[in-house]
């Protein structure tokens, strides 16, 4: 308790509150949320969820929901991401948000592509869509392309990292579990990653219809900027962002949204948001 109330009065009130709900949203849509080494276990949460085909191969799971195909890591994040992504739906609010002011967006780009079920979630509700997904983590990406061909989707896939400036990257474990699901980068001058500047994927003449954020706190980076951060949400339409509170103030964040006259609100972990210039 006394952490808590530390963390009030480092924070204020108002950004407490955000991290309070951040983190009871967290245990509510990431239930389970561990791996599970007991694969019996992991059996019986695929049944109670209504999965019947499933099948375990080579030390990974591999089911059939809703017509869509899903390969996951056995012992890993994959099945609390998949719970949070598929079965609790956490990217539906982004959808009934888009679907008042857009019937058919046409672009997306998945930064912290993880295993592509994001953009698998989001696929199977404006199929026509065009993504381009950036992980930097060797596994996930490979396992991302598997997930993504097993369910028809073209996407555009890029072994990178997300940064502000061009430069090169090293995977990093120190962030809070360090399963895949939270692994994040870290600038290294002889790191193995080359980062890509978010200005590569934005080209001038184009309009990007819905930006996805989940990169681990990196995402400080990309608003440490006002200008850099102005780049890039001029050109977006919808946004939604994990916005990391341990690593560092979403009063930040919030602020740089305001200025580029977006509006936008809080859903779980996600911050949903609409460029008000671009959508009417």
């Amino acid at each position: 308790m006394s952490k808590t109330i530390n963390k009030i009065k480092v924070l204020g009130l108002k950004n407490s509150f955000y991290v309070l709900c951040e983190s009871f949203a967290s245990k509510l849509l990431s239930l389970p949320n561990q791996t599970f080494k007991d694969n019996s276990k992991a059996m019986n949460f695929f049944y109670a969820q209504g999965i019947s085909d499933i099948q375990f191969l080579n030390n990974s799971w591999q089911i059939v929901h809703k017509n869509s195909k899903y390969k996951l890591r056995n012992n890993s994040s994959d099945i609390p991401v998949f719970n949070q992504v598929v079965i609790q739906k956490e990217y539906l609010a982004l959808i009934d948000f888009i679907k008042k002011y857009e019937s058919n967006p046409k672009t997306m780009v998945d930064l912290g592509g993880n295993i592509g079920l994001t953009s698998i979630y989001v696929h199977s509700f404006f199929p026509s869509i065009q993504i381009t997904i950036v992980e930097p983590f060797q596994e996930s990406f490979d396992l991302m392309q598997t997930n993504l061909k097993n369910n028809n989707i073209n996407a555009k896939c890029l072994n990178n990292g997300i940064w502000n400036k061009t430069t090169n990257l090293s995977i990093s474990t120190d962030f809070r579990d360090g399963k895949p699901w939270s692994l994040s980068v870290v600038e290294e001058e002889n790191g193995p990653i080359k980062s890509i500047n978010l200005q590569e994927l934005f080209p001038a003449d184009q309009i990007v219809d819905i930006l996805k954020i989940d990169i681990e706190g990196s995402e400080f980076k990309l608003f440490e900027s006002p200008e850099y951060a102005a780049s890039f949400l001029s050109k977006t339409k919808f946004i939604a962002i994990e916005i990391h509170d341990d690593v560092g103030d979403r009063a930040h964040i919030n602020a740089i949204l305001k200025q580029n006259n977006y509006e936008f609100f809080v859903s779980g972990e996600l911050t949903i948001g609409r460029n008000t210039l671009l959508t009417k």
